[in-house]
């Protein structure tokens, strides 16, 4: 069995963080960036 001494041990919350860091790189480019202020 898997101990888990803090929640970044969790799996669920490191597949979040890569899919947070795919998005992030996703709307930093082009348009995208220019039209929408989810950067901000």
């Amino acid at each position: 069995m898997v101990k888990i001494a803090q929640f970044e041990d969790l799996e669920i919350w490191q597949k979040s963080m890569d899919l947070a860091v795919k998005a992030y790189h996703l709307t930093k480019k082009g348009n995208f960036k220019l039209e929408y202020s989810i950067q901000d």
